[in-house]
Protein backbone atom coordinates (compact mmCIF):
# COMPACT_ATOMS: atom_id res chain seq x y z
CA UNK A 1 0.00 0.00 0.00
CA UNK A 2 1.19 3.53 -0.78
CA UNK A 3 -0.57 6.82 0.02
CA UNK A 4 -3.04 4.90 2.20
CA UNK A 5 -0.32 4.80 4.87
CA UNK A 6 -0.17 8.61 4.87
CA UNK A 7 -3.96 8.75 5.22
CA UNK A 8 -3.65 7.02 8.60
CA UNK A 9 -1.61 9.94 9.90
CA UNK A 10 -4.19 12.50 8.80
CA UNK A 11 -7.00 10.50 10.38
CA UNK A 12 -5.06 10.22 13.65
CA UNK A 13 -5.19 14.01 14.04
CA UNK A 14 -8.88 13.62 14.89
CA UNK A 15 -7.98 11.42 17.88
CA UNK A 16 -5.08 13.54 19.17
CA UNK A 17 -5.62 17.05 17.73
CA UNK A 18 -2.76 18.54 19.72
CA UNK A 19 -0.16 16.06 18.45
CA UNK A 20 2.29 17.24 15.76
CA UNK A 21 0.92 16.21 12.37
CA UNK A 22 4.47 15.46 11.23
CA UNK A 23 4.78 12.80 13.93
CA UNK A 24 1.47 11.21 12.96
CA UNK A 25 2.31 11.15 9.24
CA UNK A 26 5.72 9.59 9.83
CA UNK A 27 4.16 6.87 12.00
CA UNK A 28 2.20 5.54 9.03
CA UNK A 29 5.24 5.26 6.76
CA UNK A 30 7.88 4.41 9.36
CA UNK A 31 8.22 0.74 8.40
CA UNK A 32 8.75 1.64 4.75
CA UNK A 33 11.46 4.14 5.73
CA UNK A 34 13.21 1.32 7.58
CA UNK A 35 12.67 -0.97 4.59
CA UNK A 36 14.33 1.51 2.25
CA UNK A 37 17.41 1.58 4.44
CA UNK A 38 17.42 -2.21 4.81
CA UNK A 39 17.28 -2.66 1.01
CA UNK A 40 20.14 -0.21 0.37
CA UNK A 41 22.27 -1.87 3.05
CA UNK A 42 21.51 -5.36 1.71
CA UNK A 43 19.89 -6.47 4.96
CA UNK A 44 16.65 -7.27 3.11
CA UNK A 45 16.11 -8.24 -0.52
CA UNK A 46 13.60 -7.33 -3.24
CA UNK A 47 13.51 -6.85 -7.00
CA UNK A 48 11.13 -5.69 -9.73
CA UNK A 49 9.35 -8.59 -11.45
CA UNK A 50 6.92 -7.53 -14.20
CA UNK A 51 5.81 -11.15 -14.71
CA UNK A 52 3.81 -10.88 -11.48
CA UNK A 53 0.96 -9.00 -13.27
CA UNK A 54 0.03 -6.97 -10.22
CA UNK A 55 -0.33 -3.24 -9.63
CA UNK A 56 2.98 -3.08 -7.73
CA UNK A 57 5.31 -5.68 -9.31
CA UNK A 58 7.83 -5.91 -6.50
CA UNK A 59 9.11 -9.34 -5.57
CA UNK A 60 9.76 -9.04 -1.84
CA UNK A 61 12.18 -11.88 -1.26
CA UNK A 62 13.24 -11.24 2.34
CA UNK A 63 11.88 -8.53 4.66
CA UNK A 64 11.57 -10.02 8.16
CA UNK A 65 13.42 -7.26 10.02
CA UNK A 66 11.14 -4.41 8.94
CA UNK A 67 7.81 -5.99 7.94
CA UNK A 68 7.19 -9.16 9.93
CA UNK A 69 4.42 -9.14 12.51
CA UNK A 70 6.92 -9.72 15.32
CA UNK A 71 9.36 -6.96 14.36
CA UNK A 72 6.54 -4.56 13.39
CA UNK A 73 5.27 -4.77 16.95
CA UNK A 74 8.77 -4.02 18.20
CA UNK A 75 9.22 -1.02 15.89
CA UNK A 76 5.76 0.22 16.87
CA UNK A 77 6.72 0.12 20.54
CA UNK A 78 10.01 1.94 19.95
CA UNK A 79 8.28 4.65 17.91
CA UNK A 80 5.61 5.02 20.59
CA UNK A 81 8.28 5.46 23.28
CA UNK A 82 9.89 8.15 21.14
CA UNK A 83 6.52 9.88 20.74
CA UNK A 84 6.01 9.72 24.51
CA UNK A 85 9.43 11.26 25.15
CA UNK A 86 8.68 14.02 22.63
CA UNK A 87 5.14 14.93 23.69
CA UNK A 88 4.86 13.62 27.27
CA UNK A 89 1.38 12.36 26.40
CA UNK A 90 0.39 8.70 26.73
CA UNK A 91 -2.51 9.01 24.27
CA UNK A 92 -0.16 10.33 21.59
CA UNK A 93 2.15 7.37 22.26
CA UNK A 94 -0.75 4.90 21.90
CA UNK A 95 -1.90 6.52 18.66
CA UNK A 96 1.68 6.49 17.36
CA UNK A 97 1.93 2.77 18.17
CA UNK A 98 -1.29 2.10 16.25
CA UNK A 99 -0.10 4.27 13.37
CA UNK A 100 3.11 2.29 12.92
CA UNK A 101 1.44 -1.10 13.35
CA UNK A 102 -1.36 -0.16 10.93
CA UNK A 103 1.30 -0.34 8.23
CA UNK A 104 1.67 -4.10 8.69
CA UNK A 105 -2.11 -4.63 8.69
CA UNK A 106 -2.61 -2.57 5.53
CA UNK A 107 0.27 -4.35 3.79
CA UNK A 108 -1.37 -7.71 4.52
CA UNK A 109 -4.51 -6.42 2.79
CA UNK A 110 -2.63 -5.03 -0.22
CA UNK A 111 0.21 -7.48 -0.85
CA UNK A 112 0.17 -10.90 -2.39
CA UNK A 113 1.43 -13.44 0.19
CA UNK A 114 4.85 -12.03 1.06
CA UNK A 115 4.30 -10.34 4.44
CA UNK A 116 5.84 -12.54 7.16
CA UNK A 117 4.35 -13.25 10.55
CA UNK A 118 7.59 -14.44 12.13
CA UNK A 119 11.16 -14.07 10.95
CA UNK A 120 10.82 -17.11 8.70
CA UNK A 121 7.09 -16.95 7.94
CA UNK A 122 4.39 -17.93 7.41
CA UNK A 123 3.61 -15.38 4.70
CA UNK A 124 0.33 -13.47 4.48
CA UNK A 125 -1.29 -11.27 1.84
CA UNK A 126 -4.87 -10.83 0.63
CA UNK A 127 -3.75 -9.57 -2.77
CA UNK A 128 -5.49 -6.23 -3.38
CA UNK A 129 -2.52 -5.46 -5.64
CA UNK A 130 -3.97 -7.87 -8.20
CA UNK A 131 -6.55 -5.23 -9.17
CA UNK A 132 -4.91 -1.87 -9.98
CA UNK A 133 -8.12 0.15 -10.22
CA UNK A 134 -9.34 -1.28 -6.93
CA UNK A 135 -6.07 -0.13 -5.35
CA UNK A 136 -6.59 3.37 -6.73
CA UNK A 137 -10.18 3.49 -5.47
CA UNK A 138 -9.41 2.14 -1.99
CA UNK A 139 -6.41 4.38 -1.39
CA UNK A 140 -8.13 7.47 -2.79
CA UNK A 141 -11.04 6.89 -0.42
CA UNK A 142 -8.58 6.45 2.43
CA UNK A 143 -6.84 9.73 1.58
CA UNK A 144 -10.11 11.64 1.28
CA UNK A 145 -11.40 10.10 4.52
CA UNK A 146 -8.19 10.89 6.37
CA UNK A 147 -8.18 14.48 5.13
CA UNK A 148 -11.85 14.87 6.09
CA UNK A 149 -11.04 13.80 9.65
CA UNK A 150 -8.05 16.14 9.66
CA UNK A 151 -10.26 19.02 8.52
CA UNK A 152 -12.80 18.15 11.20
CA UNK A 153 -10.09 18.38 13.87
CA UNK A 154 -8.59 21.68 12.69
CA UNK A 155 -9.59 25.11 11.46
CA UNK A 156 -7.92 26.99 8.62
CA UNK A 157 -5.86 29.96 9.76
CA UNK A 158 -6.71 31.64 6.44
CA UNK A 159 -7.65 30.99 2.83
CA UNK A 160 -4.30 29.29 2.23
CA UNK A 161 -5.17 26.66 4.82
CA UNK A 162 -8.33 25.72 2.95
CA UNK A 163 -6.78 25.73 -0.51
CA UNK A 164 -3.69 23.83 0.58
CA UNK A 165 -5.73 20.93 1.97
CA UNK A 166 -7.81 20.60 -1.20
CA UNK A 167 -4.73 20.73 -3.42
CA UNK A 168 -2.96 18.21 -1.22
CA UNK A 169 -5.87 15.77 -1.54
CA UNK A 170 -5.76 15.99 -5.34
CA UNK A 171 -1.97 15.57 -5.42
CA UNK A 172 -1.99 12.55 -3.10
CA UNK A 173 -4.77 10.81 -5.04
CA UNK A 174 -2.96 11.54 -8.31
CA UNK A 175 0.33 10.25 -6.93
CA UNK A 176 -1.36 7.09 -5.71
CA UNK A 177 -2.99 6.48 -9.09
CA UNK A 178 0.29 7.04 -10.94
CA UNK A 179 2.08 4.56 -8.67
CA UNK A 180 -0.40 1.80 -9.55
CA UNK A 181 -1.24 2.61 -13.17
CA UNK A 182 2.10 3.95 -14.40
CA UNK A 183 5.18 1.96 -15.51
CA UNK A 184 7.14 0.13 -12.80
CA UNK A 185 10.49 1.56 -11.64
CA UNK A 186 13.58 0.20 -13.42
CA UNK A 187 14.86 -1.34 -10.19
CA UNK A 188 14.06 -1.47 -6.52
CA UNK A 189 16.86 0.99 -5.63
CA UNK A 190 15.03 4.23 -6.56
CA UNK A 191 11.98 2.93 -4.72
CA UNK A 192 14.07 2.31 -1.61
CA UNK A 193 15.57 5.81 -1.83
CA UNK A 194 12.11 7.34 -2.25
CA UNK A 195 10.86 5.49 0.81
CA UNK A 196 13.64 7.05 2.87
CA UNK A 197 13.01 10.53 1.48
CA UNK A 198 9.30 10.25 2.25
CA UNK A 199 10.10 10.65 5.96
CA UNK A 200 11.48 14.11 5.25
CA UNK A 201 8.49 14.90 3.04
CA UNK A 202 6.08 13.91 5.81
CA UNK A 203 7.99 15.97 8.37
CA UNK A 204 7.92 19.05 6.15
CA UNK A 205 4.32 18.56 5.07
CA UNK A 206 3.08 18.02 8.62
CA UNK A 207 4.93 21.06 9.96
CA UNK A 208 3.60 23.21 7.10
CA UNK A 209 -0.02 22.14 7.56
CA UNK A 210 0.12 22.62 11.32
CA UNK A 211 0.99 26.25 10.60
CA UNK A 212 -1.85 26.68 8.13
CA UNK A 213 -4.50 24.95 10.22
CA UNK A 214 -5.00 25.35 13.97
CA UNK A 215 -6.55 22.92 16.41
Amino acid sequence: MGVGHVAVGFAAKRVVPGAPLALLLVSGVFLDVLWGGAILLGVERAHIDTSMHVAMPIRLEWLPWTHSLVTSLGWSLLFALGALALTRRWLVAVVAFVGVFSHWVLDVVAHTPDVPVGIHGPLLGLGLWRWPWACVLVESLMVLGGLWLFLDATRAAGARGRRATVILGVVLCGFGAAAYLGPPPPSVTPLAVMNILIAGICLGLGTWLDRLRRV
